[in-house]
């Protein structure tokens, strides 16, 4: 994400060091993710049937897929749309200038939450087709109530992303 300045600040004397440590730890689970899922089949595809291994690996693939299709729109599309909203009210302030400093606590965990709902957000859709997929939820059900799946989304879309329209609709149109 571009900025301004391209420098960020810490105010605090273990901030830098605390940032560092949680960030790590959520880029690991990021990478570990896979490996995780990999581990649960390994476990439990002995105990099952062929057709149901069959089952089991499109719907881990469907995850998998929504998952890091998620992170990519969100850091390339949905994280520079937001911080381009916010850093327009740098110095447009007429009766005093302001100027933003990024604190890189609040920057790192803005960016992770955004991702976070985002993960949600996609994580819907694959679960929807892991439901019908199952036999879980016919597919008539939900094509007969895709007005109140629609509403859904949208109240959805609206309390988990930041004010701007423009990503409010990206996320909006992810679910």
């Amino acid at each position: 994400v571009e900025m301004y300045n391209n420098r960020f600040i810490f105010t605090g004397l273990l901030e830098i060091f605390l940032t560092y440590v949680k960030f790590s730890c959520i880029i690991s689970f990021l990478i570990i993710f896979p490996s995780i899922l990999l581990h649960f089949w390994l476990f439990f595809s002995p105990g099952l049937y062929l057709y149901e291994r069959k089952k089991i690996i499109i719907a881990l693939m469907i995850i998998l897929s929504c998952f890091y299709i998620s992170i990519f729109i969100g850091y390339f599309l949905i994280l520079p749309t937001i911080w381009n909203f916010f850093l327009d009210f740098d110095n447009n302030n007429l009766l005093f200038p302001l100027h933003f400093e990024a604190k890189i606590n609040d920057y790192l965990f803005f960016m992770v939450f955004i991702l976070l709902n985002l993960i949600i957000c996609f994580q819907i859709p694959s679960l929807l087709v892991i439901l019908t997929f199952f036999n879980i939820i016919q597919e008539g059900t939900l094509i007969k109530h895709k007005r109140i799946f629609y509403i859904i989304c949208l109240i959805l879309g609206t309390l988990l992303s930041s004010p701007d329209i423009i990503s409010q609709i990206l996320l909006i149109s992810c679910l």
